[in-house]
């Protein structure tokens, strides 16, 4: 586990040294806030057992600060990926209702299994509950940042290349920490680690690859001239906007 963690550490830095390295880090502040803290943390992490009780009160005291990060990279993909759609405010709203109606469902179904776990009193349930919250709140920004992407590709709009980047890869890693608290239990947390952090580093090299300065250039899969085409999409989307209202 130790050399996976030590290579998702490394990407992890790689990927913020690069942002801001192009200068774009402008563009995605949030996503640098995120990329500091968890490097901080893992820095901080590696060097206590998992079976500590000093790792875990790290742990605790950390995961509610990159929970926060999350949800402000994913308001960071929305704000990015659907500036130019006038009216998707109120449809938002909608697709972050069902999203949580879905994370609410990944986040219990398994509770189920765990009854041992709710059972317990102390660090045991602490750590228990812990794991409950990020499986919703992973599962939730999964579920809302993957239904804007698919939202903009049925209807494309002049979006930069990283910015589609950033929401893909943000979207694989909701769902990549979600799983990770899905499987980690009480009693398997290191066995969670051990199988998620391969993933962890193999999106980071992706992202890595992917990240270039030429992808902040606006280059439209449609021409301008589709202009009009967009802007009546607009108004068909406020006038969707204005019957859903009472």
């Amino acid at each position: 586990m130790n050399l996976a963690w030590y290579i998702s550490i490394g990407l992890h830095l790689a990927l913020l040294l690069r942002l801001l390295n192009l200068g774009a880090w402008r563009n995605y502040r949030a996503l640098v806030v995120y990329l500091a803290a968890a490097v901080c943390r893992s820095l901080t992490l590696v060097w206590f057992s998992p079976y500590t009780l000093r790792y875990f009160y790290i742990w605790t005291v950390t995961e509610p600060i990159l929970l926060l990060a999350s949800a402000a990279v994913a308001v960071e993909v929305y704000r990015s990926l659907c500036s130019h759609y006038r009216g998707i405010e109120q449809i938002s709203k909608f697709l972050f209702a069902a999203s949580l109606a879905v994370a609410a469902v990944a986040a219990t179904a398994p509770l189920f299994f765990e009854q041992q776990f709710l059972h317990a009193s102390g660090l045991v349930l602490l750590k228990t509950m812990m794991f409950v919250a990020m499986r919703f709140i992973y599962s939730a920004l999964a579920a809302f940042t993957a239904s804007i992407i698919i939202f903009t590709l049925l209807h494309p709009e002049t979006i930069r290349r990283n910015v589609r980047w950033y929401a893909v890869m943000a979207a694989l890693y909701f769902m990549r920490n979600a799983a990770q608290a899905l499987t980690a239990t009480s009693s398997h947390t290191v066995l969670a680690n051990t199988l998620v952090l391969p993933l962890s580093a193999a999106l980071m090299a992706v992202w890595l690859c992917f990240m270039r300065s030429a992808g902040e250039k606006l280059e439209p899969r449609h021409p301008f001239a589709n202009r009009g085409a967009i802007d009546e999409f607009d108004r068909q989307l406020l006038g969707a906007v204005r019957n859903l209202r009472p």
